[in-house]
């Protein structure tokens, strides 16, 4: 059957909070496509005038996720389901309305799809022979301690005298094992299972520290490394100091408890009720992962000793959006720039120059959302642009507040960040 998750949790819900949509009526689909971006450098703008994707990304085996679903006859995103095998994109779960939906398979993939592990599935089953595995919808990955005959039994992927071990470091628990605590979990989020039992969710978009991975698409950190026993899980970066001058070592889609661990210098409370990191409505500062200068308040996605991108500066100064603790940490070549708290109400100061008109109009480029009369500060073509339309599911963004869908977020997916529907 299809994963169905409770509403239990170990922590508060927060689509509780926000207003929700009503249920979509129950209808077929021939073809459904999921667009995100590629790593090139130009993007063409979708209808709403934000950048859709440039590329297509293939369905693989356990390579970060469906980019893009095709079914002749089934249910879209968004609409009623029963099971899995009835959508599009082969997942069915439950929504933030708390019934059960279609659910873009984004970081995961759906019934059908050839896996290598349980993880790589978003229903955490990879079944068949030792030739051809595949998701399914019909058993979940096997806990520690339980029989298995392969690797891909277990939720850890590590099958050992016909039973499912237990990984080393980091000690934290991967998606299908069992929890008491949100802490327990890698991904952050321990949610009652079909059985009954609480077992740690796997997220979609990125993969969280200490989650299994297969390439460095797949991590929110762009890290994955293999253990001592030769498992890929999610590695963490090196601390970085941002512009703020504090310490940082969580990307935006890594659980967290408290602004100061994020590189974005964002802790969300997300739908599905974990705290992660979150992009901010700027530009990104200086230590965030990148794929484009263009993305980095500073201009420079300089590439690391262990071949990720992430935004570093080449001045004494801080560019406009950059996190800061002073007025004098700011950057002064475009007129006066000022360090304020902004968005107002989070407690982070960023470097904002001060204008004489009290915002910008659409089409003039920008460094945080909060100077555009839009609301909006997304990318196009390479440069980040004010806009006053939102954005559409599949289409990039900068924060929860650029999504259309009020039940979206702004996940974070092979280093781009995407307006997506969370499932619980």
């Amino acid at each position: 059957m299809a994963r169905r998750y409770s509403q239990k949790t170990t922590g508060p819900l927060p689509w509780v909070t926000f207003a929700l949509l009503a249920p979509f009526a129950f209808a077929t689909c021939r073809v459904q496509k999921l667009q995100v971006l590629d790593t090139a450098d130009s993007a063409a703008p979708s209808a709403s005038g934000v950048p859709a994707s440039g590329g297509a990304n293939s369905v693989g085996t356990g390579q970060g996720g469906n980019a893009s679903t095709v079914c002749d006859t089934g249910l879209g995103d968004g609409l009623a389901c029963e099971k899995s095998t009835d959508c599009c994109s082969g997942y069915c779960s439950l929504s933030v309305q708390v019934s059960l939906e279609c659910h873009q398979a984004l970081g995961c993939l759906g019934v059908g799809a050839s896996c290598v592990k349980a993880s790589d599935c978003c229903e955490l089953s990879c079944e068949g022979d030792a030739v051809s595995l595949h998701c399914n919808n019909v058993n979940s990955c096997t806990v520690i301690g339980g029989s298995c005959a392969k690797n891909a039994d277990c939720c850890s992927a590590k099958c050992k005298s016909n039973l499912c071990a237990a990984l080393g470091p980091p000690p934290c628990r991967v998606a299908g094992e069992l929890c008491a605590t949100n802490d327990e979990c890698c991904g952050g989020s321990c949610v009652t299972f079909s059985d009954g039992q609480l077992h740690c969710r796997r997220n979609l978009g990125c993969r969280p520290f200490g989650e299994l991975c297969n390439q460095a698409s797949d991590c929110c950190d762009a890290l994955c490394t293999a253990d001592a026993d030769g498992i890929l899980r999610c590695a963490q970066v090196k601390a970085c100091n941002t512009g703020d001058g504090k310490a940082c070592t969580r990307q935006v889609g890594d659980p967290c408890k408290n602004n100061d661990e994020c590189c974005s210098r964002f802790c969300f409370l997300h739908f599905d009720g974990a705290q992660r990191c979150a992009p901010s409505a700027s530009c990104r500062g200086l230590c965030e992962t990148c794929v484009r200068d263009a993305e980095c308040c500073s201009s420079q996605c300089a590439v690391e000793p262990d071949g990720n991108g992430h935004c570093q500066g080449g001045t004494a100064c801080l560019a406009e959006g950059e996190t800061c603790s002073v007025n004098g940490d700011c950057c002064q070549t475009n007129g006066p720039t000022t360090c304020v708290e902004d968005p107002k109400g989070l407690k982070v100061k960023r470097c904002r120059a001060e204008a004489t008109a009290a915002c910008l109009a659409d089409g003039n480029s920008c460094a945080t959302a909060s100077r555009c009369c839009g609301g909006h500060c997304a990318q196009l073509n390479g440069t980040a642009s004010c806009f006053s339309t939102c954005s559409a599911l599949g289409d990039p963004c900068t924060s929860r507040a650029d999504c259309c869908d009020k039940s979206a977020d702004c996940l974070s997916f092979q280093g781009q960040r995407i307006c997506a529907v969370l499932s619980l």
